[in-house]
Formats: structure tokens, C-alpha cells, sequence
């Protein structure tokens, strides 16, 4: 399996536009979805959505992408990020249901590198 597209779901998820756009949002993840951010704050999807539509429009660098096939249709990613010189491991775990990836969980952690 070529782990492209998850890396560019992924990466979407970053970008401001899609950040403030909530019809993308709700499609890209999913009801169940659960995060736990840097702050190790726990956000459901409303919660988060109303989080990335409220944030002031950010630019981070991600690198060093990992991906593990945890089944057929569930991918482990993770990678680093730095925004304004922090760092922080993340992850996230995508399903594929009927055609469609959404991110089922995501988490953050701070980071010395």
C-alpha cells in the first residue's frame, strides 16, 4: 500500500483554508474522532472543529513521516512538527470506510530535539 494520500490528508489537515473550512472538516474526520493535544487537553470532533475554526491562521513544518499498516483499511502515521521553534511527535490513525479515509484519533507531544 503507497502511503501517499494519507500523508497529503494529513498535511491538509494543516492548512489554514481547510482549517476554517467546516464541510471539509466533518468530512475528514470522523464522528468518533478523539485528540489529545500538546497541552494534553482531550477534543472530540465538534470540539476540534470549533478549535481549528477560532484558531488564528498557523504555519507549521512537518517532517520525518512514519507509516504502519495496522490492518487492511487503518494506517498509524506519525511525524514531527515545529511551529514558532517547538517541536512536537504526533500521530494519527486513519480508517477507510466504504471509499473514504477519515482520522480516527490524534495525539501530540511536546518535543526536545
Amino acid at each position: 500500500m503507497k502511503f501517499d494520500l494519507i500523508k497529503q490528508l494529513e498535511l491538509e489537515l494543516s492548512n489554514p483554508s481547510v482549517r476554517k473550512d467546516k464541510a471539509r472538516l466533518n468530512y475528514l474526520i470522523a464522528d468518533e474522532f478523539e485528540e489529545i493535544g500538546k497541552s494534553g487537553s482531550r477534543f472530540s470532533k465538534t470540539e476540534i472543529i470549533q478549535h481549528l475554526n477560532e484558531e488564528e491562521n498557523v504555519s507549521f513544518d512537518a517532517y520525518d513521516f512514519n507509516f504502519m499498516l495496522l490492518a487492511e483499511n487503518c494506517v498509524l502515521v506519525k511525524y514531527t512538527t515545529t511551529l514558532n521553534g517547538q517541536s512536537a511527535h504526533r500521530c494519527s490513525i486513519w480508517k477507510k470506510q466504504q471509499q473514504d479515509w477519515q482520522i480516527h484519533y490524534h495525539q501530540g507531544t511536546p518535543a526536545k530535539l
